[in-house]
Protein backbone atom coordinates (compact mmCIF):
# COMPACT_ATOMS: atom_id res chain seq x y z
CA UNK A 1 0.00 0.00 0.00
CA UNK A 2 2.60 2.42 0.72
CA UNK A 3 4.47 1.96 -2.34
CA UNK A 4 1.14 2.45 -4.33
CA UNK A 5 0.68 5.75 -2.11
CA UNK A 6 4.48 6.74 -3.32
CA UNK A 7 3.58 6.71 -7.08
CA UNK A 8 0.29 8.47 -6.48
CA UNK A 9 2.16 11.19 -5.03
CA UNK A 10 5.25 10.91 -7.88
CA UNK A 11 2.56 10.95 -10.26
CA UNK A 12 0.42 13.62 -8.79
CA UNK A 13 3.95 15.92 -8.51
CA UNK A 14 4.44 15.10 -12.10
CA UNK A 15 1.13 16.91 -13.04
CA UNK A 16 1.46 19.48 -10.80
CA UNK A 17 5.02 20.37 -12.61
CA UNK A 18 3.37 19.99 -16.08
CA UNK A 19 0.78 22.19 -15.38
CA UNK A 20 2.49 24.71 -13.96
CA UNK A 21 5.48 24.44 -16.76
CA UNK A 22 2.54 24.83 -19.12
CA UNK A 23 0.67 27.85 -17.30
CA UNK A 24 4.21 29.69 -17.19
CA UNK A 25 4.70 28.99 -21.15
CA UNK A 26 1.39 29.93 -22.08
CA UNK A 27 2.17 33.53 -20.04
CA UNK A 28 5.24 33.54 -21.60
CA UNK A 29 3.69 33.44 -25.03
CA UNK A 30 1.18 35.93 -24.66
CA UNK A 31 3.66 38.65 -22.96
CA UNK A 32 5.60 37.83 -25.92
CA UNK A 33 2.88 38.10 -28.34
CA UNK A 34 2.44 41.94 -26.49
CA UNK A 35 5.94 42.54 -26.78
CA UNK A 36 6.42 41.93 -30.09
CA UNK A 37 2.96 43.18 -31.51
CA UNK A 38 2.88 45.93 -33.95
CA UNK A 39 -0.01 48.51 -35.19
CA UNK A 40 -1.75 47.84 -38.07
CA UNK A 41 -1.62 49.26 -41.47
CA UNK A 42 -3.70 52.77 -42.12
CA UNK A 43 -6.39 50.97 -43.61
CA UNK A 44 -7.79 47.71 -42.23
CA UNK A 45 -10.11 45.68 -43.87
CA UNK A 46 -12.11 42.74 -41.81
CA UNK A 47 -14.80 40.95 -42.46
CA UNK A 48 -17.97 40.50 -40.09
CA UNK A 49 -20.47 38.06 -40.25
CA UNK A 50 -23.01 40.31 -41.07
CA UNK A 51 -21.03 43.08 -43.43
CA UNK A 52 -19.27 42.93 -46.28
CA UNK A 53 -16.09 44.62 -47.17
CA UNK A 54 -16.85 46.53 -43.80
CA UNK A 55 -13.36 49.66 -43.66
CA UNK A 56 -12.35 50.59 -40.44
CA UNK A 57 -9.77 53.65 -40.67
CA UNK A 58 -6.58 54.29 -38.63
CA UNK A 59 -6.04 58.11 -38.23
CA UNK A 60 -2.46 58.99 -38.06
CA UNK A 61 -1.96 56.25 -35.27
CA UNK A 62 1.70 56.11 -34.19
CA UNK A 63 3.76 53.11 -33.06
CA UNK A 64 4.09 53.52 -29.27
CA UNK A 65 0.90 55.75 -28.61
CA UNK A 66 -2.61 53.80 -27.58
CA UNK A 67 -4.44 53.55 -30.97
CA UNK A 68 -7.77 53.46 -29.44
CA UNK A 69 -8.84 57.15 -29.41
CA UNK A 70 -7.36 57.35 -32.67
CA UNK A 71 -9.40 54.85 -34.40
CA UNK A 72 -11.96 55.94 -37.14
CA UNK A 73 -14.78 54.87 -39.04
CA UNK A 74 -14.14 55.38 -42.87
CA UNK A 75 -16.67 57.95 -44.54
CA UNK A 76 -16.43 55.90 -47.71
CA UNK A 77 -18.25 53.14 -45.80
CA UNK A 78 -20.74 55.61 -43.97
CA UNK A 79 -21.76 57.47 -47.44
CA UNK A 80 -22.24 54.10 -49.05
CA UNK A 81 -25.18 53.21 -46.97
CA UNK A 82 -26.79 56.04 -48.90
CA UNK A 83 -26.18 54.28 -52.22
CA UNK A 84 -24.97 56.72 -55.34
CA UNK A 85 -25.60 60.31 -54.84
CA UNK A 86 -28.54 61.70 -57.20
CA UNK A 87 -27.08 63.79 -60.46
CA UNK A 88 -28.29 65.79 -63.05
CA UNK A 89 -27.92 69.23 -64.09
CA UNK A 90 -31.18 70.21 -62.50
CA UNK A 91 -29.79 69.45 -59.07
CA UNK A 92 -26.24 70.91 -59.74
CA UNK A 93 -28.28 74.13 -59.96
CA UNK A 94 -30.69 73.86 -57.16
CA UNK A 95 -27.64 73.30 -54.96
CA UNK A 96 -25.68 76.30 -56.13
CA UNK A 97 -22.14 76.96 -54.88
CA UNK A 98 -22.85 77.90 -51.20
CA UNK A 99 -24.36 75.98 -48.18
CA UNK A 100 -26.89 73.33 -48.37
CA UNK A 101 -29.05 75.01 -46.03
CA UNK A 102 -29.27 77.99 -47.77
CA UNK A 103 -30.55 76.48 -51.15
CA UNK A 104 -32.92 73.94 -49.12
CA UNK A 105 -36.15 75.72 -51.08
CA UNK A 106 -34.36 75.08 -54.26
CA UNK A 107 -33.07 71.21 -53.52
CA UNK A 108 -36.92 70.70 -52.00
CA UNK A 109 -38.87 71.76 -55.25
CA UNK A 110 -36.31 69.85 -57.24
CA UNK A 111 -37.11 66.92 -54.68
CA UNK A 112 -40.87 66.94 -55.25
CA UNK A 113 -40.44 67.06 -59.25
CA UNK A 114 -38.96 63.62 -58.74
CA UNK A 115 -41.65 62.03 -56.17
CA UNK A 116 -44.70 64.21 -56.89
CA UNK A 117 -44.43 64.99 -53.10
CA UNK A 118 -43.66 68.40 -51.10
CA UNK A 119 -41.07 67.99 -48.80
CA UNK A 120 -39.60 69.86 -45.97
CA UNK A 121 -36.42 70.10 -43.90
CA UNK A 122 -35.69 67.97 -40.92
CA UNK A 123 -33.47 66.36 -38.68
CA UNK A 124 -30.62 69.23 -39.74
CA UNK A 125 -27.70 68.24 -37.78
CA UNK A 126 -23.85 68.38 -38.00
CA UNK A 127 -21.85 65.09 -36.86
CA UNK A 128 -19.85 67.18 -34.50
CA UNK A 129 -22.76 67.92 -32.31
CA UNK A 130 -22.92 64.18 -31.68
CA UNK A 131 -20.75 61.58 -30.04
CA UNK A 132 -19.07 59.74 -33.39
CA UNK A 133 -15.85 58.02 -34.50
CA UNK A 134 -15.93 59.28 -38.30
CA UNK A 135 -13.34 60.40 -40.17
CA UNK A 136 -14.57 63.16 -41.11
CA UNK A 137 -17.76 65.28 -40.34
CA UNK A 138 -20.59 66.05 -41.81
CA UNK A 139 -22.87 68.81 -42.32
CA UNK A 140 -26.72 67.28 -43.19
CA UNK A 141 -30.25 67.21 -43.16
CA UNK A 142 -32.90 65.08 -44.27
CA UNK A 143 -36.01 66.61 -46.79
CA UNK A 144 -39.01 64.34 -45.32
CA UNK A 145 -42.34 64.37 -47.58
CA UNK A 146 -44.73 66.96 -45.56
CA UNK A 147 -47.43 64.17 -44.63
CA UNK A 148 -44.25 61.97 -43.23
CA UNK A 149 -44.06 61.16 -39.03
CA UNK A 150 -41.16 59.72 -38.89
CA UNK A 151 -38.41 60.28 -41.51
CA UNK A 152 -36.70 57.13 -40.18
CA UNK A 153 -38.95 54.33 -41.44
CA UNK A 154 -40.05 56.73 -44.59
CA UNK A 155 -40.07 55.78 -48.19
CA UNK A 156 -37.99 58.62 -51.17
CA UNK A 157 -36.52 60.51 -48.26
CA UNK A 158 -33.58 62.60 -49.31
CA UNK A 159 -30.31 63.20 -47.21
CA UNK A 160 -28.62 66.67 -48.26
CA UNK A 161 -25.15 66.95 -47.03
CA UNK A 162 -21.66 68.15 -47.27
CA UNK A 163 -18.52 66.76 -46.12
CA UNK A 164 -16.12 68.51 -43.96
CA UNK A 165 -12.36 68.36 -45.68
CA UNK A 166 -10.37 69.61 -42.79
CA UNK A 167 -9.37 72.95 -40.35
CA UNK A 168 -12.07 74.56 -38.56
CA UNK A 169 -15.09 72.85 -38.31
CA UNK A 170 -17.82 75.88 -39.06
CA UNK A 171 -16.05 76.14 -42.37
CA UNK A 172 -14.06 74.18 -45.22
CA UNK A 173 -17.04 71.74 -46.68
CA UNK A 174 -17.03 69.85 -50.12
CA UNK A 175 -19.91 70.31 -52.54
CA UNK A 176 -23.54 69.11 -51.64
CA UNK A 177 -24.05 65.73 -52.57
CA UNK A 178 -27.98 64.38 -52.72
CA UNK A 179 -29.22 60.59 -51.31
CA UNK A 180 -32.46 59.04 -52.36
CA UNK A 181 -32.98 56.78 -49.56
CA UNK A 182 -35.81 54.85 -48.07
CA UNK A 183 -35.96 53.21 -44.70
CA UNK A 184 -32.99 55.59 -43.81
CA UNK A 185 -32.86 53.84 -39.87
CA UNK A 186 -31.86 50.72 -41.56
CA UNK A 187 -29.82 51.65 -43.83
CA UNK A 188 -26.86 52.11 -41.12
CA UNK A 189 -26.42 56.11 -41.70
CA UNK A 190 -26.39 56.78 -38.29
CA UNK A 191 -24.21 54.35 -36.84
CA UNK A 192 -21.27 56.62 -36.60
CA UNK A 193 -19.21 54.87 -33.79
CA UNK A 194 -17.16 51.60 -33.73
CA UNK A 195 -18.55 48.54 -31.34
CA UNK A 196 -16.01 45.95 -30.13
CA UNK A 197 -16.37 42.29 -29.80
CA UNK A 198 -14.38 40.45 -27.33
CA UNK A 199 -12.64 36.83 -27.08
CA UNK A 200 -10.38 35.07 -25.40
CA UNK A 201 -6.98 34.28 -26.93
CA UNK A 202 -8.54 30.95 -28.27
CA UNK A 203 -11.06 32.77 -29.60
CA UNK A 204 -14.39 31.70 -27.64
CA UNK A 205 -16.72 34.58 -27.77
CA UNK A 206 -16.83 36.57 -24.69
CA UNK A 207 -20.08 39.09 -23.78
CA UNK A 208 -18.36 42.66 -22.77
CA UNK A 209 -22.15 44.01 -23.27
CA UNK A 210 -21.41 47.72 -23.30
CA UNK A 211 -18.53 47.77 -25.42
CA UNK A 212 -20.90 46.48 -28.33
CA UNK A 213 -22.61 49.17 -31.41
CA UNK A 214 -25.77 49.73 -30.16
CA UNK A 215 -25.83 50.09 -26.12
CA UNK A 216 -23.68 52.98 -25.87
CA UNK A 217 -23.53 56.17 -27.90
CA UNK A 218 -19.88 55.60 -27.04
CA UNK A 219 -18.58 52.11 -27.25
CA UNK A 220 -14.40 53.15 -27.26
CA UNK A 221 -15.25 54.99 -24.42
CA UNK A 222 -16.67 51.84 -22.04
CA UNK A 223 -13.36 49.83 -22.89
CA UNK A 224 -11.84 52.01 -19.85
CA UNK A 225 -14.37 50.43 -17.56
CA UNK A 226 -13.33 47.04 -18.39
CA UNK A 227 -9.97 46.70 -19.23
CA UNK A 228 -6.34 47.47 -17.60
CA UNK A 229 -5.70 51.58 -18.01
CA UNK A 230 -2.41 53.24 -18.50
CA UNK A 231 -0.97 54.25 -15.39
CA UNK A 232 -2.22 58.07 -14.01
CA UNK A 233 -5.09 59.48 -12.14
CA UNK A 234 -8.52 59.75 -13.15
CA UNK A 235 -11.06 57.04 -14.75
CA UNK A 236 -10.01 58.82 -18.68
CA UNK A 237 -6.72 57.01 -18.94
CA UNK A 238 -6.44 54.63 -22.06
CA UNK A 239 -6.59 50.88 -21.88
CA UNK A 240 -3.04 49.59 -22.57
CA UNK A 241 -3.95 47.61 -25.73
CA UNK A 242 -1.46 46.29 -28.50
CA UNK A 243 -2.65 45.17 -32.14
CA UNK A 244 -1.80 41.56 -32.90
CA UNK A 245 -1.43 40.57 -36.65
CA UNK A 246 -1.79 36.67 -35.57
CA UNK A 247 -5.26 37.53 -33.81
CA UNK A 248 -6.31 40.54 -36.11
CA UNK A 249 -7.48 42.21 -33.15
CA UNK A 250 -5.92 44.42 -30.21
CA UNK A 251 -4.94 42.52 -26.56
CA UNK A 252 -6.02 43.78 -23.60
CA UNK A 253 -6.29 42.80 -20.20
CA UNK A 254 -9.70 42.16 -18.50
CA UNK A 255 -10.60 43.97 -14.90
CA UNK A 256 -12.73 41.53 -14.05
CA UNK A 257 -10.71 38.32 -14.81
CA UNK A 258 -7.42 39.15 -15.41
CA UNK A 259 -6.87 37.35 -19.00
CA UNK A 260 -6.43 38.62 -22.22
CA UNK A 261 -9.05 39.54 -24.84
CA UNK A 262 -9.13 39.73 -28.19
CA UNK A 263 -10.61 43.16 -28.98
CA UNK A 264 -11.95 43.66 -32.31
CA UNK A 265 -13.58 46.79 -33.83
CA UNK A 266 -16.72 46.96 -36.27
CA UNK A 267 -19.61 49.14 -37.43
CA UNK A 268 -23.09 48.78 -38.51
CA UNK A 269 -22.04 50.09 -42.12
CA UNK A 270 -23.61 47.84 -44.85
CA UNK A 271 -21.97 47.95 -47.86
Amino acid sequence: MRAIERVKQNVLKRLVGNLTELERKLTQAVEAELTRSTLPPAMVETMAEDNINLRIYLNEVKRGRNPISDLRVSLDATEATLGEPEESDELKEACGDTWAMQRSDEIAAWAEKQTGQAYCVQGLNNTYNEPNDLSNEINYYILAPEDCTDYFWSQDCFVVLEIHRSGDVRGNYGSTEVFRVDDLGDCGFFDWSLGWSAETLQGEYVEVQEIGAGYSSEPTCEIRSHYVQERGSGSYQDPIMKWSDKKQGFLARSKDHGETHVLKPYTNNYR
